[in-house]
């Protein structure tokens, strides 16, 4: 874990920077949103198992929602638990580039809300992360089989029928590094920590 100290900020002026972030998340959900032309759906929900998660910071245990998609990009409501402590998050994450083995890099930006027990601080701040999505497994929903026989005697296939396609399941390794900036004393503080679990994702 590392962090650095930068300027001397005040209070009002770090949650001005923080807002600003915010509605810029905001104004990415909106070009997020636009109509989903592909025909093949995207995997909505995500569950991650490890120390630490790319969307919703330190958490034992995380789950987030895909609430917009489009192309590379999608926006994210998630929330995670380190027992002791609990974040909550919305933020924008955007694959980067892909390799022919579907290894995925990504960036990820976000505001995360943390609420601690046990004497251990609340706090908003926004959060960036760069990472890899390994998968280790692909398989398609189960019930596809179903609709094979049809398949089989429609000639028009693709025109006919084309939002029939499976959700991909996946299971998959992610490692990455996520720093979060914070005011403490009225001093800007990132703190910067690696993370690495096993995901779920359908």
């Amino acid at each position: 874990m590392g962090e650095c100290i930068g300027v001397d900020l005040n209070t009002k002026t770090y949650y001005i920077w923080t807002m600003r972030f915010y509605w810029l998340l905001l104004a990415s959900s909106f070009l997020c949103a636009q109509p989903q032309l592909d025909t093949v759906q995207y995997a909505k929900n995500h569950i991650s198992v490890g120390l630490f998660d790319h969307k919703v910071g330190a958490s034992l245990i995380g789950y987030s929602r895909t609430i917009f998609h489009n192309g590379n990009n999608e926006v994210f409501l998630g929330f995670g638990t380190l027992l002791a402590v609990n974040t909550v998050a919305v933020g924008v994450k955007k694959d980067l580039w892909k390799s022919k083995l579907d290894k995925v890099f990504y960036s990820v930006f976000s505001i995360k809300g943390v609420h601690g027990i046990a004497g251990l601080d609340d706090f908003v701040a926004p959060n960036i992360s760069i990472g890899l999505d390994i998968p280790l497994s692909t398989h398609k929903h189960k019930n596809l089989w179903l609709l094979r026989p049809i398949k089989d005697f429609v000639d028009y296939w693709e025109i006919v029928f084309p939002k029939i396609e499976a959700i991909k399941k996946q299971e998959f390794f992610n490692i990455g590094i996520s720093s979060t900036f914070r005011m403490e004393n009225k001093r800007i503080r990132l703190l910067t920590i690696p993370y690495l679990n096993f995901s779920y994702r359908w």
